[in-house]
C-alpha cells in the first residue's frame, strides 16, 4: 500500500491539505499560510490554442466547399405580392418552386432563371432578381420594401 505525501508549500514549506480535484488539477490549501495551490494530475492536456489551430486547419476545406455551395438570397416584403399570389404561396400552389412559411416563404429563382412564373407580379420580381444575381427570394411580412417594385394592398382581396 502506497501513501501519498501532500506537496509542500513553496512559501512556508508547510504540508498541503487536499481540497479536491477539478479537471486535471488537484487543489491543496496550506495550513500554515492559507495559500491555495494546484498540481496537474495525469497526462498534460494540449493547450486550447493548439486545439483551435488544428481545428482551423481541418475546417478550411469544409469552409471552402460550403462557400462554393452558397447561393445569394434576398429578403423582401410580402407586400410585393398580390393577394392571389400570397394565397398561392401559402397554399404551395405557385407555378414555380416555393417553400411556404408562417409569415411568407422562400421562392427559387435560379441562376439563370429556370422558369418564368405564371403570376405576373412574381414574374416582374423574377426579372429584377435575375439581373441582380439573386437565386432565392425570401418573402416575409417584416422584411424591407424594395424601392421601385410594386406594392400591393394586403387587405384587398383581388389586388
Amino acid at each position: 500500500m502506497s501513501t501519498r505525501i501532500p506537496p509542500q508549500c513553496p512559501v512556508c514549506a508547510g504540508d498541503g491539505v487536499p481540497l479536491g480535484t477539478l479537471g486535471r488539477l488537484r487543489w491543496f490549501r496550506y495550513r500554515d499560510c492559507g495559500m491555495n495551490f494546484s498540481r496537474q494530475t495525469g497526462a498534460p492536456r494540449p493547450s486550447r490554442r493548439l486545439i483551435k489551430m488544428k481545428k482551423n486547419r481541418m475546417e478550411k476545406p469544409a469552409v471552402a466547399s460550403l462557400q462554393a455551395q452558397a447561393e445569394p438570397l434576398a429578403s423582401l416584403s410580402i407586400s410585393h405580392l398580390s393577394s392571389s399570389t400570397r394565397l398561392k404561396l401559402a397554399d404551395d400552389e405557385l407555378s414555380v418552386n416555393a417553400y411556404p412559411t408562417d409569415c411568407g416563404g422562400f421562392i427559387y429563382v435560379g441562376a439563370p432563371r429556370y422558369r418564368i412564373p405564371a403570376e405576373a407580379d412574381l414574374a416582374a420580381i423574377f426579372e429584377v432578381a435575375e439581373q441582380a444575381g439573386i437565386v432565392w427570394l425570401k418573402f416575409d411580412s417584416e422584411a424591407a420594401v424594395i424601392d421601385l417594385l410594386p406594392v400591393y394592398d394586403q387587405s384587398a382581396p383581388g389586388a
